[in-house]
This record gives structure tokens, C-alpha cells and sequence, in this order.
């Protein structure tokens, strides 16, 4: 295992991107449910999940117009940022998403944690 391999055997993330990718609340609650997951979800019941997290209720009580839009905001902003880092990858035919960091995954529920505890 070269010094920039993970155990699992993916590149390893530096410390200062895994600090700019979870500035992000949404891309933290993409990880962190992705890990719950085993690693790997169909992207509409990952929007489902965010958006729920998001508005505080239950994924079936989101509206499809939230939905929607929180769609098209993770395939603008975060996936695209989280596929180039090599923390997730998007399988179109499937239009699933699946996480390649369990490095990463740690940071973000540990983030989302210390969110919850302030």
C-alpha cells in the first residue's frame, strides 16, 4: 500500500479536501447516509433521505417539489465535487451512487454529530 492508498485501497483524501467537502451540511448527510446504507443507494432514496434530514420530517411527507430541486442542487454542486475527489461514484445506467471512502464517510458523521451536539 503506497503512502496515498487508504486500507481499502482507494486514494487516500487529504485532510484540507475532506475539510472543504464537508463544509457542506448536505454533502455530510449524502456521506454519512450513504456509509448507513453499506456504502451504495439508489439517488432518488438518497433524496429522499436528504430532504427529509433537511425539513425535519418524514422522507414520505417531502413534497415533490423539494424533492426536485434538491435533485438537481446534488448533481450541480455535490456530486460532481464528491465523483472528482473519488469519495463517491455515480453509476448512470443505474443512477446509483456509491461511496468510496470510508475515511471520508467518518469525518462526515462525525461532523454531523458534533452539528446535532451544539
Amino acid at each position: 500500500m503506497s503512502p496515498q492508498q487508504s486500507p481499502t485501497g482507494s486514494a487516500a483524501v487529504p485532510e484540507d479536501v475532506i475539510g472543504e467537502l464537508l463544509d457542506s451540511r448536505r454533502r455530510c448527510l449524502l456521506i454519512d447516509h450513504l456509509a448507513r446504507e453499506d456504502g451504495e443507494l439508489v439517488v432518488e432514496d438518497l433524496v429522499a433521505a436528504i430532504s427529509a434530514a433537511e425539513e425535519g420530517c418524514d422522507p414520505s411527507s417531502v413534497d415533490d417539489r423539494t424533492r426536485t430541486e434538491i435533485r438537481a442542487e446534488l448533481f450541480q454542486q455535490d456530486i460532481p465535487k464528491l465523483a472528482a475527489t473519488g469519495v463517491v461514484e455515480y453509476d448512470s445506467m443505474l443512477d446509483k451512487l456509491r461511496l468510496q471512502s470510508s475515511e471520508v464517510a467518518s469525518h462526515a458523521a462525525s461532523a454531523l454529530t458534533e452539528e446535532s451536539d451544539a
